[in-house]
């Protein structure tokens, strides 16, 4: 399952939970049309049109996750909860900018949740034996061997997605990552439970 999947269909499922718990949706595409939320005919019932949002959901080209949510901040006038569902990459190395604009969704007092989604191939980086086999380098040339690249690579994303986690969490923002590997409905029901077991702390 590609990420954009894995990620339409655990925004299908929070929409149904939520739809449960008599919450008001709203519907908000970064990838679908380039001038921000997605049109959809008025007079739906809040879970139709997100249903109906989602189905439409198309990868094209590089998102600008930041000023998406910039503009989706800017937008939005009542509170409410905002699940962002994104491998939150830009290719940039620092996610500040990123957490700018969370921040800004904050501000608007939204509560704001990232759900990173990932490819296991991201996170782990292994190049099959075969592959490995086939790269020879030159004798006496300088060039990094393949497993040098990955500890590179792996050493790069680990300080980002540390970051991404700890100024998340140190701008009260919720925080998870999953990989595609794991099938969407176990981790929800993950995320749920701990999700509704700090509900109750709270409260508490």
């Amino acid at each position: 399952m590609s990420k954009l999947e894995y990620a339409c269909y655990s925004a299908a499922s929070l929409a149904f939970f939520d739809a449960i718990a008599a919450r008001r949706l709203r519907p908000a595409g970064f990838a679908i049309p380039r001038s921000g939320s997605p049109c959809l005919p008025a007079g739906q019932r809040p879970l139709a049109r997100v249903m109906q949002a989602l189905e439409s959901v198309e990868a094209e080209g590089e998102t600008d996750l930041p000023a998406a949510l910039h503009t989706l901040a800017e937008g939005i006038h009542r509170r409410g909860l905002v699940i962002v569902l994104s491998d939150c990459f830009g290719g940039q190395a620092d996610p500040d900018p990123l957490l700018k604009a969370l921040v800004h969704l904050r501000h608007r007092k939204h509560e704001v949740i990232v759900l990173q989604i990932l490819d296991p191939a991201e996170l782990t980086f292994r190049l099959p034996m075969p592959a490995r086999s086939k790269i020879k380098r030159p004798a006496g040339s300088s060039l990094p061997t393949a497993e040098a690249v990955r500890r590179h690579y792996l050493a790069s994303i680990g300080n980002y997605l540390d970051a991404l986690k700890l100024g998340c969490q140190s701008r009260q923002i919720g925080y998870v990552l999953a990989d595609t590997s794991q099938p969407f409905h176990e981790f929800l029901a993950t995320y749920l439970t701990r999700r509704q077991g700090l509900g109750r702390a709270n409260v508490g």
